[in-house]
């Protein structure tokens, strides 16, 4: 058996043309969770420099209000695993949308530093659920045939809300631009003009809140009902999507998959199981590379590293709108192409594809090219190629990979790795880039990138059009 394909005679089950718009009703939904994780994360780059002017903030203090995010996010990927797979999928996501609006909120609102940082925590905390939990309850319920195409709107729905998220900032800052706090005053002139970055972050609250009343109406999770031994709840889940007779075949191959297990999800029996090292493996490496690729550096910090490279204030937001369209454009490919192509002919390919892209902007910076514009090609590669690559696909891995009794608690490990690296690169990028310049950083990441190509290569299997049940019993050394 190769380990780079499993093989499958896996019948998948098709949705009830009459469930159809229900079914997508729900991705909807969840995918407004990405939507938020995006706005969240990246409406920070727009407000960065205004809030460090306003506080007085030192480079340490800088990397502390955007990377303490990330510090939330490690917290929310080590606690969703567990309150998930305690709880459930859907008060998890409910949870999701309740961190996103008091963040936001919160974070327009905030008189100081450190409140603003307590903000961006719990806001990273809803990231971390979110990054968690969505890929893993759309994983749950999609048929295996279209189970990354589902998965990919996840991502699609994030690389969205980042160019949301950049456009509310380039409009808000060219509003400003115009208008003076003496012509428009009261709140709008408050938040829109003297203190712009407290409307950027208002602006992405009003989503938030739609999200999570609708976050009310979604269903559960079928595996997890039946990991419960609500059988009843979730056959009349899976019938709704599938018809009866698919249900029955599904219920009790989903049963199968449980036989035996012992409800032990610590993280000692993870890697005392012999059949979960190399899933786990994988899922942890893929987290961490994608992450030292260095996109948190360029969502967080493009327009400081636009204007770094010589571009004025309003051309850097401009050219970080560019940076957020190619990432929503890019991700569709994934979207489209994933379920087809299958997800390491797409991986290596994007992979690829960054290595180059940050190899070039390197460059860029070291031989200090005279155009700034020049700096925006490259990075426009990196975000193209990140966008059908490492951003949906290592979603979709993770999500697919482990056993549905351990899928919570090792999809937290796993994405643990990712953002602990992401943090720790985010931390130390005001400071990276003060020492080593845009070269360094660059580089440091392509050297990431490069083991991250070799190690795609040898490890990471194809899992394209398999039951999730039929990947757990590969990882076994069985031909399902």
């Amino acid at each position: 058996m190769s380990s780079n394909l499993l093989q499958s005679t896996y019948e998948a089950p098709r949705l009830r043309p009459e469930s159809t718009a229900y079914f997508w009703a729900v991705n909807f939904v969840v995918g407004l969770s990405g939507l938020m994780f995006g706005l969240d994360s990246a409406v920070i780059s727009g407000g960065i420099d205004l809030i460090k002017i306003q506080f007085a903030l030192n480079p340490d203090q800088e990397g502390w209000v955007v990377s303490s995010a990330m510090v939330g996010c490690i917290a929310g990927v080590v606690c969703a695993g567990s309150f998930s797979d305690r709880f459930g999928r859907k008060p998890a996501l409910i949870l999701v949308g309740l961190l996103f609006s008091v963040s936001l909120i919160g974070s327009a609102l905030a008189t100081d530093y450190m409140s603003l940082s307590l903000m961006r925590l719990l806001g990273g905390l809803g990231i971390g659920f979110s990054s968690v939990v969505s890929p893993m309850f759309l994983s749950e319920i999609a048929p295996s045939h279209s189970r990354g195409r589902m998965v990919s709107i996840y991502q699609l729905a994030i690389t969205v809300g980042i160019l949301l998220a950049f456009l509310s900032n380039a409009l808000i800052v060219h509003y400003g631009g115009k208008a003076s706090a003496s012509e428009v005053t009261g709140w709008v002139g408050h938040l829109f003009v003297s203190e712009q970055w407290r409307g950027m972050f208002a602006a992405c609250a009003v989503p938030s809140v739609l999200y999570t009343a609708a976050a009310f109406l979604l269903p559960e999770s079928p595996r997890w009902l039946i990991k419960q031994g609500r059988e009843a709840l979730a056959h009349g889940h899976l019938t709704r999507f599938f018809g009866i007779s698919d249900a029955d075949r599904e219920a009790a191959k989903i049963k199968s998959s449980l036989i035996g297990a012992d409800g032990n999800v610590s993280l000692t029996a993870l890697i005392g199981n012999s059949a979960l090292r190399r899933p786990l493996a994988i899922g942890c490496i893929l987290s961490a590379v994608g992450a030292l690729s260095g996109i948190n550096v360029i969502m967080y910090y493009s327009p400081k590293i636009f204007q770094s490279a010589g571009l004025g204030g309003n051309s850097a937001h401009t050219a970080t709108v560019i940076v957020g369209i190619f990432n929503a454009v890019f991700t569709m490919i994934a979207l489209l192409g994933v379920d087809r192509f299958g997800r390491r002919p797409l991986l290596l390919l994007g992979v690829s594809g960054v290595l180059v892209a940050l190899i070039s902007a390197g460059a860029m910076f070291y031989f200090k090219i005279e155009n700034p514009w020049w700096i925006l090609p490259p990075l426009l590669l990196h975000v193209a190629f990140f966008a059908f690559s490492y951003g949906p696909i290592g979603w979709i891995i993770i999500s697919e990979i482990f056993p549905t009794r351990f899928r919570g608690r090792a999809s937290s490990i796993c994405i643990f790795c990712g953002w602990t690296s992401g943090f720790l690169l985010t931390q130390a990028f005001p400071r990276f880039l003060a020492s080593f310049g845009g070269a360094g950083v660059f580089w440091i990441c392509a050297a990431a990138t490069f083991f991250a190509l070799i190690f795609i290569w040898v490890a990471v299997p194809e899992t394209k059009g398999k039951s999730l049940e039929e990947i757990e019993l590969f990882w076994k050394g069985k031909n399902p």
